[in-house]
């Protein structure tokens, strides 16, 4: 038996579930605390998995009138700060720590103070009791950690796949390039004091290359800020939508698309990776590490990506 609490958004549960799918013994059972995402977007075929999340169905018994605020609260400070990555999180590896549970790892690399990063190689330490295995606190975001075929067992929700069709089927004539741009989220977000969010002119550059290089492009941007977007490509004219649609519409209209370029995010990177007629994908050299010139050391870097300067 696997137990899991899933951490980040869908493209980072997205890793997760890979890696735990291939990881897994055939009829082991996976207990994962979390995937709302997943969940959201997916059918869940693998019948190992048993995903839950308690703290929606807990909030549900509060007055309509509790204040915003402090529901809001209660979710994150409390049943998830203080419970699942606090005491719950906190029992289970003290448990794996004392080996009377087995802790599954993941080699780490410190590249600066204070800051690891995952190396994907597995460890697996032994416990007393081995059938029961602790995975611990990681991303997983390599395409070394997982088998492409635990996918096959991940489908989509056909209520958000008619939505996309709806959306995509107005530019079915256009060679359509799907282009993630990730502002919002990334501004207080510094590695090593490195803030990754990429240069417009990595996005230009890549947009010139299609309207050279291929017939009657035209650009869909998914973005969190869709009003810079809306300044800062404004020559592209009646080449260029930004969608405004929820998060699961995007994602499989990315899927949708004819080519794709992606930020150094693993929501665009599974997006891209679940393409229908994939022709090319363009993706920052050295990923998220693009500033630092080191190289993807995590791995993480898309195998079916070309990479592109920055």
């Amino acid at each position: 038996m696997i137990i899991f609490l899933s951490e980040g958004g869908l493209g980072n549960q997205l890793f997760q579930f890979a890696f735990l799918a291939s990881y897994a013994e055939k009829n082991e059972k996976i207990i994962v605390w979390g995937f709302e995402d997943i969940n959201s977007l997916f059918d869940v075929k693998d019948k190992r998995f048993f995903i839950f999340s308690i703290e929606d169905k807990i909030l549900k018994f509060l007055p309509k009138n509790f204040p915003p605020k402090l529901k809001r609260a209660l979710k994150y400070r409390v049943l998830l700060g203080m419970i699942k990555y606090g005491l719950v999180r906190k029992i289970l590896e003290i448990l794996a720590k004392s080996k009377i549970i087995s802790y599954v790892s993941l080699k780490t690399e410190k590249i600066c103070e204070d800051t690891y990063i995952e190396i994907p190689e597995v460890v697996f330490s032994d416990g007393l009791i081995i059938s029961i295995k602790y995975v611990g606190r990681y991303v997983f975001g390599s395409e070394k950690l997982f088998r492409k075929d635990v996918l096959k067992n991940l489908e989509f929700k056909e209520n958000y796949v008619k939505e996309a069709e709806k959306f995509i089927s107005k530019y079915q004539n256009f060679y359509k390039v799907a282009v993630h741009i990730r502002l919002g989220d990334f501004k207080n977000f510094y590695i090593c004091g490195e803030n990754p969010i990429l240069p417009f002119d990595y996005f230009h550059r890549q947009i010139r290359w299609f309207l050279e290089n291929r017939e009657n492009p035209f650009f869909i941007f998914l973005s969190d800020e869709p009003d810079k977007i809306k300044n800062e490509f404004s020559y592209l004219g009646d080449k260029m939508v930004i969608s405004e649609n929820p998060y699961q519409v995007d994602f499989i209209i990315i899927t949708m698309c004819d080519a794709a370029i992606i930020s150094c995010s693993s929501f665009s990177w599974w997006g891209a990776y679940f393409m229908k007629k994939r022709d090319i994908v363009f993706a920052p050299k050295d990923w998220i590490w693009f500033k630092m010139k080191r190289g993807d050391i995590s791995g993480s870097f898309p195998s079916f990506a070309i990479p592109c300067e920055v």
